[in-house]
């Protein structure tokens, strides 16, 4: 692991989710991504990025100061409250769970207690933000606990802990220096059994072979994983990855957050176009938050 890595994970998801903001929940085809833009359903500036990576940036900076999960919950809830980790303030986009979670910590309920573990509480809304985990903890046998841990402060059904235990694996995997097919064959093995049964499909291989039409990009949280990985597996580049996320359509922030980050270790920061950089709204506190995990 390097710092070209660890910027590259959290800046290319921090762009991903930024590409996606405009074109959130439109649909696959009528409209095609080349770069940044502004406007869309929540009528934002160019470059502006959404609750994904307020949350990713919110856990980067608390394990990058080593903070517990109480602590770290108090920052989500800064963030619900006062628009902390945001370019401007603003707070848009958060979804039902997250949100309940979020005011239940407020209320005084303790983090891992507060999030909600039904199964029609299985939005994406943990998977998008539990990328910095593998950074802080990459040799770390405490991983997969603190990834529970970290995943059920919002959204604690099994599928959605689980589903975040294999992305942050394959993570770790790519900056041990595996590349995108190996990581995922890799989770598909060591995760073969004890996993929620709904994940059978994807950890069979699937998405070797899949198509653009068997491509899910809704808000449910194995959709965005298999959307997800299926772009990262079906293209040789940062740029087109993300863009690929996008032009799915539908939950075009989170499906390009999520695949950003993995795509940004894969090929590193430096993949990253400049010019993205340039315009993104806030990029100096993202990188920021970024640098305290290269320490």
């Amino acid at each position: 692991m390097n710092n070209n890595q660890i910027m590259g994970g959290i800046m290319g998801a921090v762009i991903g989710d930024a590409l996606g903001v405009p074109y959130e929940f439109k649909e696959r085809d009528s409209f095609k991504a080349t770069g940044m833009t502004s406007g869309g359903y929540h009528n934002q500036p160019l470059g502006t990025w959404s609750d994904d990576s307020a949350l990713l940036l919110a856990l980067a900076d608390g394990l990058g100061q080593d903070m517990g999960i109480q602590e770290i919950g108090n920052l989500f809830v800064e963030w619900r409250m006062s628009g902390a980790y945001t370019p401007d303030g603003v707070v848009f986009d958060i979804g039902a769970t997250t949100n309940t979670a979020i005011c239940n910590m407020a209320n005084g309920i303790y983090p891992t207690d507060a999030g909600l573990k039904g199964v029609h509480n299985n939005g994406n809304g943990a998977l998008m933000r539990i990328l910095p985990i593998a950074f802080k903890y990459f040799d770390d046998d405490f991983r997969e606990e603190s990834v529970e841990a970290v995943a059920s402060m919002t959204h604690g059904h099994k599928l959605s802990v689980d589903c975040c235990k294999i992305y942050v694996e394959m993570a770790a995997d790519l900056l041990r220096g595996m590349d995108a097919k190996e990581a995922y064959q890799d989770v598909c093995i060591r995760f073969k059994h004890g996993c929620d049964r709904k994940l059978k499909p994807f950890l069979s291989g699937k998405l070797f072979t899949a198509t653009r039409d068997q491509i899910d990009s809704s808000g449910y949280v194995l959709s965005t994983l298999e959307a997800a990985v299926w772009c990262l597996l079906h293209n040789d580049n940062y740029r087109d990855t993300v863009l690929e996320a996008v032009n799915l359509g539908d939950d075009t922030d989170t499906t390009a957050c999520v695949v950003g980050g993995l795509a940004g270790i894969l090929y590193g920061y430096d993949a990253i176009p400049e010019h993205w950089l340039e315009q993104l709204r806030g990029r100096d506190q993202a990188e920021a938050i970024a640098k305290k995990l290269c320490q």
